[in-house]
């Protein structure tokens, strides 16, 4: 069985200390072992361990493979992070296996999480595409308000929609979005967004949708969302 690694600079054919680490101590592979490396970025290769160093593991690369990464059908989760930060290392975790593209974390009138260190979610993104084997990581932005986020230019998005509870008549994701077409979805804290906040959206361009009858937890919300999405664009 050949394990997946992840190497940022492939070609530089040394992995970092972690990632050697694992490979030696915990996996206790040797050299002339096969391995499997991706940079994050849609190139995967083949290689062969030349060193087995837990510091600096060397390889050579036997074959490369390059994928093209689906941009006609980029799924985006934008959310309000949970106090739990377990529970965001959780929703990443399992939206990075479904293959999310892009990750947006947002400050809320009712946020109760008010700072976030996102580089403690990309390694939990790092463990998981090697787990799942996904070749591509996803983009990480930094914690930014509400506001802040609405400016932004989305128009390469078909698809700009937000989740929340009010008793407006709403669709849902199935029912609505379309194969193979680019998606964003915003997604709310604890007690949803504000009245005022959905508004926001709307005339900044955001459709409201459903995910159906059950009030889900955020990151229950966010891992249905993208769940969903995949299987849409699956089609």
């Amino acid at each position: 069985m050949s394990h997946l690694f992840l190497n940022k600079d492939v070609y530089s054919c040394i992995l970092d200390e972690q990632e050697s680490v694992h490979v030696v101590k915990v996996l206790r592979l040797k050299e002339g072992d096969a391995i499997t490396v991706t940079n994050g970025n849609g190139i995967i290769v083949s290689a062969e361990i030349t060193k087995a160093d837990h510091r600096k593991c060397g390889y050579k690369i036997i074959e490369e493979q390059k994928l093209d990464k689906r941009s006609e059908a980029a799924i985006h989760i934008a959310i309000a992070p949970t106090k739990n930060m377990e529970r965001m290392e959780w929703l990443v975790e399992k939206c990075t296996e479904f293959g999310v593209d892009a990750f947006s974390f947002v400050l809320t009138e009712h946020s109760e999480r008010k700072n976030l260190t996102v580089s403690k979610l990309e390694k939990t993104s790092f463990a998981a595409i090697k787990q799942s084997g996904q070749p591509f990581l996803p983009h990480f932005s930094e914690l930014i308000t509400y506001n802040q986020f609405l400016e932004q230019d989305f128009s390469s998005y078909v698809y700009k929609l937000i989740a929340c509870l009010d008793e407006d008549p709403k669709p849902t994701l199935m029912k609505l979005v379309e194969a193979h077409q680019s998606c964003l979805v915003l997604i709310g804290p604890e007690g949803d967004f504000t009245p005022t906040e959905v508004k926001r959206a709307v005339d900044k361009g955001f459709v409201k949708i459903s995910l159906g009858n059950s009030i889900l937890r955020t990151e229950t919300a966010a891992i249905a969302s993208c769940h969903i999405l995949n299987l849409i664009q699956e089609k």
